[in-house]
């Protein structure tokens, strides 16, 4: 397969950017964007191919605002020449996803939830905060539900849905010849993963098997807040979140309550961080049936003299 191309680091000008654009990979550019310092992600095209597509960029999230995205395709512009030729958002958050309104005309892809999502509670108060209209916030023009494969120009990637996590609806990206995975917020580097309201904490740790399954030792994972990660890392985080599960389940199994948890528990991070994903963990479990075990009578018998 031909090498992709990437701008060329020793440029004596190189051209103007709202972000800081860093080559991780070849042909493979990520900028963090501010304030949620969220990781979006620039795959070029391959060099020299013979395709029925016409090559093109694919981004990975927009940003938080419709104006933020707009200085991302201009960041897009300005490096690649074109707008780009696809965008995926890889899950329903504001920092990820509200920049979308400003890429219309280009395809999108994104999860079929994000649908349902429109309509939540949490968006509405997100797009309240940040002052935008009902109509800042669009949704992608392909929604999909398991996986898909785009043909940039010599270079093919796969945007994949493995199971909920994060939140219900999380994308992975796969550039195969690249060893790179962009997993947006299922791994994070920067941060304990974040634990939210439509986060499915028991099926997290399965999810992650998936993507460390894509995974050998020499790839590159870019997860959606922090520097880039390996397959270790994300095996060690993967570790942490079951191990999330199952204290919580061990502990309601005995009869501990969530108020005693954080003080009952052998918890992976430390204590000050554990309320929110132990409240999470004790909601979701018990919405799941899990209830004490019942304990067994002990029945002390006095031998007779």
């Amino acid at each position: 397969m031909p090498e992709p191309s990437s701008p060329d680091p020793s440029a004596a000008n190189p051209p103007p950017t709202h972000l800081q654009w860093q080559e991780r990979a070849p042909g493979i550019l990520v900028a963090v964007a501010e304030p949620d310092t969220v990781n979006l992600v620039l795959v070029l095209p391959g060099q020299d191919s013979v395709t029925d597509t016409t090559p093109g960029a694919l981004l990975i999230d927009t940003g938080s605002t419709p104006e933020q995205g707009r200085q991302v395709r201009a960041d897009v512009v300005a490096l690649t020449g074109a707008d780009p030729a696809h965008v995926v958002i890889t899950h329903g958050h504001r920092d990820h996803w509200f920049g979308l309104a400003a890429f219309e005309q280009i395809p999108s892809h994104g999860h079929a939830s994000l649908r349902e999502r429109l309509a939540t509670e949490e968006l509405h108060a997100d797009r309240q905060t940040l002052g935008l209209r009902a109509a800042d916030v669009v949704l992608p023009t392909q929604l999909m539900y398991l996986a898909r494969g785009l043909d940039l120009g010599g270079r093919r990637v796969e945007i994949v849905h493995l199971g909920p996590g994060h939140t219900d609806g999380d994308l992975i990206v796969v550039v195969p010849d690249a060893n790179t995975l962009i997993a947006g917020d299922l791994l994070e580097s920067s941060d304990l993963p974040q634990v939210g309201p439509d986060t499915d904490l028991t099926s997290w740790p399965t999810t992650l098997d998936g993507v460390i399954g894509v995974l050998d030792a020499d790839s590159l994972v870019i997860p959606g807040h922090g520097p880039p990660m390996t397959r270790d890392d994300a095996l060690r985080q993967r570790a942490e979140l079951a191990a999330v599960v199952g204290e919580a389940r061990a502990l309601i199994e005995r009869g501990v309550s969530e108020t005693e948890a954080l003080s009952e528990g052998n918890w992976p991070w430390p204590l000050e961080l554990m309320e929110a994903p132990i409240s999470h963990a004790y909601a979701e479990l018990r919405a799941r049936g899990l209830v004490p075990r019942a304990q067994l009578p002990i029945v002390i018998e006095r031998r007779r003299r």
